[in-house]
């Protein structure tokens, strides 16, 4: 091990100054992830942030992710290297194909990387086992970051048994062989210690809190009040409940419009469900992250789904991206999201039914005309105090260091 362990013995929080005063000798820390920024997603935005704050602290960091449609992004100290990757037809890295044409050639890629001090892995689980089959070779220690437990998703999805075990020993692999693992939810964190994990740290999610300063998206539908489900719809989410809770909300607010924006599996579902209405619904796909700001700053309401499943512990992130451009939620679904909204005010919770949720709906559409909803500003002030991306990188990025101090 590189660091100066001397300089740093008996010290109990590392402060930004300490941190940027470890000799590294060029050791670098790799980032491993199918998905980094400009690629818009809760998973890219993470590790953009964790990148900047090991930058931050004078650290050498190396991402190793895939090419994204011919974008890049510069961010200072951050050595990023990308390599193509099969894509599918919405352009997402997503499938077993997918992920085995970006995992099989970073094991490769980080055999390459001569200088590794620890290697930092995002899911699927087979990035994390490529990741762990590298760094034992390297002898190196690697940090799971967990956003999930792809396990309980693939399971509330309906595969195949056989399918779900198979992910579910990929993912105890990943998993129990990693130094420390990086969970964002309490349920999160009880699902990985179940599946092996030795040493886990729970900081929940962080959004990029910067405000946006343009104009109108291009396609916003002006004069409208928009209801925006934004992000990735798939199986787990059931975002067709929006659709079928739509009719009652137009009834009684007929200046509303439901859009969805993004991608997913069941992006030709929700579709084809649109198309047997009359109803003013859209659909626009993925956009570059400060594109989709706007969009969250101008619609009236963020509709977020997570059905009451295997996958309830899960935090919906699209809440956070509504709330910290101050437009209030409605959600449907369980954990800790329904806790933080109900217990701070950010909006309504549903029960998984059309019913309910168009009753929520028309409520808080009728708070907003009526002047009682909660203000942008409150909502800003929550996610920047509880959930910003700074706060949070930071506090994982020091984290890391921590483990590798006393390693």
């Amino acid at each position: 091990m590189v660091l100066n362990k001397l300089k740093f013995a008996g010290k109990k929080k590392l402060g930004l100054a300490e941190v940027s005063l470890l000799k590294w000798d060029s050791m670098s820390i790799i980032i491993a992830s199918r998905l980094f920024l400009p690629e818009p997603g809760a998973a890219a935005l993470r590790l953009g942030g964790l990148a900047k704050a090991f930058a931050q602290r004078n650290l050498p960091v190396t991402v190793l992710t895939s090419t994204y449609q011919k974008q890049d992004v510069q961010l200072p100290g951050v050595n990023i290297k990308r390599a193509p990757v099969l894509r599918d037809k919405l352009g997402a890295v997503r499938g077993y194909v997918q992920y085995m044409s970006f995992d099989i050639p970073l094991f490769v890629r980080l055999l390459a990387e001569r200088k590794t001090q620890t290697v930092i892995c995002e899911p699927p689980p087979t990035t994390g086992v490529v990741t762990r089959l590298a760094c034992a070779l390297k002898r190196v220690p690697y940090v799971y970051f967990a956003g999930d437990i792809l396990t309980d998703a693939v399971k509330d999805s309906g595969a195949p048994e056989f399918v779900v075990n198979t992910v579910e020993k990929l993912e105890r692999f990943a998993l129990r062989g990693a130094a420390l693992v990086i969970t964002v939810t309490p349920g999160v964190e009880k699902r990985a210690l179940e599946f092996g994990a030795k040493q886990t740290i729970m900081v929940p999610n962080g959004v990029d809190t910067s405000a946006y300063e343009g104009d109108i998206p291009e396609n916003f539908p002006t004069g409208k009040k928009v209801l925006l489900y934004a992000g990735t719809a798939s199986a787990v989410h059931g975002a067709g409940i929006f659709i079928e809770a739509f009719q009652k909300v137009y009834d009684a607010h007929p200046d509303t419009e439901l859009v969805y924006l993004g991608q997913g599996t069941d992006w030709p579902k929700l579709q084809e469900m649109a198309a047997q209405t009359s109803l003013p619904i859209k659909f626009f796909p993925l956009v570059p992250n400060e594109v989709a700001k706007g969009w969250f700053k101008h619609s009236a309401v963020g509709l977020v789904s997570l059905p009451n499943n295997n996958y309830s512990y899960a935090y919906a992130t699209k809440c956070l991206a509504s709330l910290a451009h101050g437009t209030p939620v409605a959600y449907v679904g369980g954990g800790q999201t329904k806790e933080d909204i109900e217990t701070h005010n950010l909006g309504v919770v549903a029960e998984f039914t059309a019913d309910d949720v168009s009753e929520k709906i028309i409520s808080l559409l009728d708070d907003i005309e009526n002047h009682t909803a909660p203000a942008s500003e409150a909502l800003i002030n929550w996610v920047e105090t509880n959930r910003s991306l700074t706060t949070s990188s930071a506090k994982i990025a020091d984290s890391i260091i921590s483990m590798l101090l006393k390693n």
